[in-house]
């Protein structure tokens, strides 16, 4: 769940709570292109609060914290919780180039591995500068490029500290009837699963989505994901591809069933395997306006 409130003219309170409890194992394809070798249970939890503030008329700050968690019910599997702060600044540079932002973002996230025999911890320190760029009142761009600095307390080698570009790109268009979002991202994430650790990740999202009618609409969503050993963790190779067309019946306003099919190809390529996985769901959606 999610919540916003406005404290005053300048500052913005928001709160967002997840908590899932999964047990497959393609759990985590379309998220993050992992597969688990089980159908263990777990427990995965996110917390976060952020606090946004107008500096001035051209200056917005806004200070972020995310705890997350993920707890699994066998003991050979690995647990995790992670702890981050990030701070954003979003400076107005009409002047100089209309409808356009200037974005510097820094944080520090800490990531604490428990395995059956072992516990260690990745400490990841991250810097962007980028902009973001209103086209019109449907076309906006957000880009950020930037480097990390990652370290583990492993001391298994003297290769623990590792300097590494990430970036992330977001082009949407928010048509009457179309809506499309593009995003490219390169960063460091958790493994979740068997081996603890963290992977450098790479991946390409791409959604769709057209209203036929009043009540009808297709849409088409993609990912490729390319996970490589980050800080903690020994060789990954790992490649998937996912393709979802969908198609939506809203009844109502607030009841629909949604239809979708779901092909994902996943390669492991320090194992040279590679597994095909083909999914067709029904979801019956009922929400509930609580504040209007």
């Amino acid at each position: 769940g999610d919540l916003q409130y406005r404290l005053t003219p300048r500052m913005n309170v928001a709160a967002a709570v997840d908590y899932i409890v999964d047990s497959r194992r393609d759990r985590d394809l379309e998220r993050t292109g992992l597969v688990i070798p089980s159908n263990a249970k777990r427990n995965r939890q996110r917390y976060a609060v952020s606090a946004d503030y107008d500096i001035s008329e051209k200056l917005t700050s806004e200070i972020g914290y995310t705890y997350a968690k993920e707890d699994y019910e066998e003991e050979i599997f690995a647990d995790f919780q992670s702890n981050t702060v990030n701070l954003l600044f979003t400076h107005n540079i009409n002047d100089i180039i209309l409808h356009t932002y200037s974005r510097l973002n820094l944080g520090y996230t800490r990531y604490d591995f428990s395995e059956e025999f072992l516990d260690f911890a990745v400490d990841n320190y991250f810097l962007t500068i980028g902009f973001e760029h209103q086209f019109s009142e449907t076309f906006r761009l957000i880009a950020d490029i930037g480097a990390r600095y990652s370290d583990d307390d492993l001391e298994l080698s003297n290769d623990s500290e590792e300097w590494a570009p990430i970036g992330e790109v977001v082009l949407t268009y928010r048509g009457e009837f179309t809506q499309i979002s593009t995003k490219i991202f390169k960063l460091l994430e958790p493994r979740s699963g068997f081996r603890t650790g963290t992977v450098d990740r790479t991946a390409f999202i791409f959604d769709v989505y057209r209203r036929l009618n009043e009540n009808l609409g297709v849409g088409l969503a993609a990912e490729y994901f390319l996970n490589k050993e980050g800080p903690g963790t020994l060789i990954v190779d790992d490649r998937t591809f996912n393709i979802r067309p969908r198609i939506r019946y809203d009844f109502t306003r607030n009841i629909s069933l949604v239809g979708v099919y779901t092909y994902s190809r996943f390669n492991n390529e320090v194992g040279n395997l590679e597994r095909e996985r083909n999914l067709v769901f029904l979801r019956f959606l009922i929400q509930y306006p609580f504040f209007e």
